[in-house]
């Protein structure tokens, strides 16, 4: 079953404060950052199940998913399947308070 791949808005703020903070501290880490986000979006549309599992608080019945970015470790794209949809929703560095993160939506 093929699936539409959505950007929540928050998820694209999240890059692009991400960039923002790389680029202050190193330009091609900044660039590199952007090219691992565009991979994973690629690799999250074409399988999305390959995604680790996330269980949300109040949320158990949702099918949460996140998968770490290339050349970022410890910065993960969030994404929620539905019966027509994968929806990113947040990258995230996984030190935060990753519920937390959540609410903002």
């Amino acid at each position: 079953m093929s699936r539409t791949l959505r950007v929540h808005p928050r998820a694209d703020l999240d890059v692009i404060e991400t960039f923002a903070f790389l680029a202050g501290l190193n330009p091609d880490a900044a660039r590199r950052f952007l090219d691992a986000v565009e991979k994973s979006l690629l690799a999250i549309e074409s399988r999305p199940k390959d995604g680790n599992r996330y269980v949300r608080e109040g949320k158990e019945d949702e099918d949460w998913r996140y998968r770490r970015l290339p050349g970022f470790k410890k910065y993960l794209v969030f994404y929620r399947l539905t019966t027509a949809d994968i929806e990113v929703v947040r990258v995230a560095h996984g030190s935060r308070d990753l519920e937390a993160i959540f609410r903002v939506l």
